[in-house]
């Protein structure tokens, strides 16, 4: 995944402040001197790291964004919130256990 970060998104890393059993938080933020993701960035990459963990397996996958629900069912007014604040770019992630891996797809 680092590699595919690093060409898809040159300026920009997702940082794991802290993660436990079935949680975890993570930060979108700017490398030294690049300008800081635009809220748009922020959840677009939250979407795909929903989906990625849903792609292998976790069950429940649940993100917040500042205290607001952005997936499964996203908070629109909560969201908006967070966008007008400019506080994106924080996100807490939960989940229950893993369910049967999904096949692979060659």
């Amino acid at each position: 995944m680092g590699r595919l970060e690093r060409y898809v998104h040159s300026r920009h890393r997702c940082e794991v402040v802290q993660i436990g059993a079935g949680w975890a938080q993570l930060r979108h933020r700017s490398l030294s001197g690049a300008a800081a993701p635009l809220p748009a960035e922020d959840l677009v990459v939250l979407g795909v790291l929903a989906a990625l963990l849903e792609g292998i397996g976790l069950l429940q996958v649940q993100v917040a964004v500042d205290g607001a629900a952005a997936y499964p069912q996203p908070d629109a007014t909560g969201l908006e919130r967070a966008v007008r604040c400019g506080s994106t770019a924080r996100w807490q992630f939960r989940w229950t256990g893993a369910g049967a891996h999904p096949a692979a797809e060659g």
